[in-house]
């Protein structure tokens, strides 16, 4: 009897590392998968405490892991500027389209971004995953076409007047 009992605890040591050598990897997977994503990626209570944050949040908003996880989603937001709150994102008209707003870096940099979140469910309580996109660079490009356009209009407008003048 002491052969099988001896047995049997040594079956469920086994058994117990074997379980949490799968769940450290499974966590390494995630880990990977969160923090090599582009966007920035947030885990926020609803309330908009941030939980967990992606390696990439980081490195946009221009603090470490630990300063960001002291602080508020509304510490990112400009003064002046009133900050999306979790309904807003959830009870849009098209839930997880995305946003567009601004946010702040920690050098104090005001810049555009595009949000969207959705609610997850995890033991029982809720909690938002914000994907954050800086869009910097597509608001230069809309902003330079749209200058374009307006040089072209004018050029245009000249043009008709010098044709309808000398006609």
């Amino acid at each position: 009897d002491i052969m099988n009992f001896v047995s049997t605890q040594v079956g469920m040591v086994i058994g117990k590392k074997r379980a949490e050598d799968k769940m450290h990897e499974s966590e390494k997977r995630y880990r990977g998968v969160f923090d090599g994503v582009r966007e920035a990626i947030f885990v926020e209570s609803m309330d908009g405490q941030i939980l967990d944050i992606s390696e990439s949040a980081c490195r946009m908003y221009g603090y470490t892991r630990d300063e960001m996880l002291n602080l508020h989603v509304y510490d990112l937001v400009p003064a002046g500027t009133q900050a999306i709150k979790a309904e807003d994102l959830i009870n849009s008209k098209e839930p997880g389209k995305p946003i567009e707003w601004f946010n702040i870096r920690s050098s104090g940099e005001i810049f555009p971004v595009e949000l969207s979140a959705r609610v997850h469910e995890i033991d029982g309580k809720s909690i938002l995953l914000v994907v954050v996109r800086d869009i910097t660079g597509r608001k230069k490009s809309e902003e330079e076409l749209h200058k374009a356009i307006q040089e072209k209009e004018i050029l245009l407008r000249e043009l008709h007047h010098r044709v309808k003048n000398n006609l």
